[in-house]
């Protein structure tokens, strides 16, 4: 299992169709690579995509230059076997540890291996819990 705290920029929306597609453009064309997104609408006229860049430099540079504001925050990934259990360990780890979870993302093929985003209020201290 390896586990790497990495940045997560998210950005505000229009609810409307095109706007997933106007910040993986800007990525793109800004020269990053997305390791995770997801977004949701959060009313009627708002929605969120969140994205963790390969590169949180180069695409605040590039969303800014899209006219989008992203924010900062930290995100754990932790990437290793998938199947029938898997997210439960990790789930259970991170309880232990007194890490409270505060959303999570994965995508899975249900065997080899995937990728989890946990975004908690400490990332130092939920990459410790994972190891122990």
């Amino acid at each position: 299992m390896a586990t790497r705290k990495l940045v997560e920029l998210s950005v505000k929306v229009g609810a409307r169709p095109g706007e997933l597609t106007r910040v993986m453009e800007a990525a793109s064309k800004g020269g990053v690579n997305i390791l995770a997104f997801y977004g949701y609408n959060a009313g009627p006229e708002e929605a969120y995509i969140r994205i963790v860049p390969d590169n949180e430099d180069k695409a605040k540079k590039a969303l800014e230059s899209a006219g989008l504001a992203p924010s900062v925050a930290f995100v754990v990934a932790v990437t290793g076997e998938a199947g029938r259990g898997a997210g439960v360990k990790l789930c259970r780890k991170l309880s232990e540890g007194g890490i409270n979870i505060e959303y999570a993302y994965a995508s899975t093929p249900g065997s080899g291996s995937s990728t989890v985003i946990f975004k908690v209020p400490d990332a130092d201290a939920a990459l410790r819990a994972l190891k122990s």
